[in-house]
């Protein structure tokens, strides 16, 4: 029988290239939230893939790459960096719009000793010229980051995952799994609940308005069969105020039930969820209150 393996892949690449559902349909569960807007993932997020007496895989998704260092970009930024050490593999998710550049992915100014696995994300769509099989040779001898092309993956079909998987047990070493064989995820349900919230807001609300939004869990009770849960929904602008809340509270309402849904089946039990609106206008810059909504110094 071959030796249990387990260790850490971090997941890279920009905003938008599919990091977190690449890592969730990996994993076959909702470790980490996804919309269509970039710079929807703010804090690395592990979820874990285990094979019963084979491998462990702890993923780690972490933030898109930006370039400011301003407020809750410094933090951003510093999640990334944290994410890139003490892992045994990085993964660098390419997605098909960088393929219709001239720039390198930001992937080939990686200066690291740790193996690196290329992937191209979304795989299940289409360039608008050209085929993905195509474009992707002519453009990575162009970007010059080795003779192997990437993987071709797509989170909603699955295409590579196998291959994905194979290529990262190479290099895994061998030992003990750090988790249990039944958690996807060591996340509390407090922290889900948060990201939960926040998912519905980037659904529901447009503009700039997600990007200076923040989720505060203000109360989280089990007394079973109800979960009685209260948050804050943290803007910057007074003027945003009206918009989030909606007229005669419709916006609020869709995000609540839509949030209460998703967690009463991660929770299994039925949810009551209270949402209060807050204008802090300084919070993306404050360091109190960064920590506060957990966006610290790591």
């Amino acid at each position: 029988m071959s030796a249990f393996k387990s260790g850490f892949i971090t997941v890279v690449g920009l905003p938008n290239a599919g990091k977190s559902s690449l890592v969730n349909a990996l994993v076959g569960e909702s470790v980490s939230i996804v919309t269509a807007k970039p710079q929807t993932t703010r804090k690395r997020t592990l979820g874990i893939l285990t094979k019963q007496d084979c491998y462990q895989m702890i993923f780690v998704d972490t933030p898109g790459v930006i370039e400011s260092n301003n407020g809750l970009n410094s933090y951003l930024k510093n999640e990334l960096s944290r994410s890139l050490k003490d892992v045994d593999v990085i993964v660098v998710a390419v997605a098909p719009w960088e393929f219709q550049t001239n720039d390198h992915p930001w992937g080939a100014q990686l200066v690291t000793s740790k193996p690196i696995i290329y992937i191209a994300t979304q795989c299940d769509k289409r360039l608008k010229d050209q085929s993905l099989e195509t474009t992707i040779p002519e453009k990575w001898k162009n970007w010059e980051l080795g003779q192997t092309l990437p993987i071709l993956t797509s989170a909603r079909t699955k295409l590579g995952f196998q291959e994905l998987i194979i290529k990262i047990l190479d290099h895994l070493p061998e030992g003990p799994p750090y988790y249990g064989e039944d958690l996807y995820t060591p996340q509390t349900m407090r922290e889900i609940s948060t990201e939960v919230v926040r998912k519905y807001c980037f659904e529901f609300l447009h503009q700039e308005i997600p990007y200076g939004l923040a989720v505060k869990i203000q109360k989280f009770e089990t007394k079973a069969p109800l979960t009685k849960i209260e948050a804050d929904i943290i803007i910057t602008k007074e003027s945003h105020k009206g918009m989030v809340i909606g007229n005669g509270g419709k916006v609020l309402r869709e995000i609540g039930t839509r949030a209460r849904q998703e967690l009463e089946s991660i929770l299994n039990s039925k949810v009551f969820l209270k949402l209060h609106v807050s204008v802090k206008p300084h919070w993306l810059k404050d360091k109190q209150w960064l920590e506060e909504l957990g966006y610290g110094s790591n």
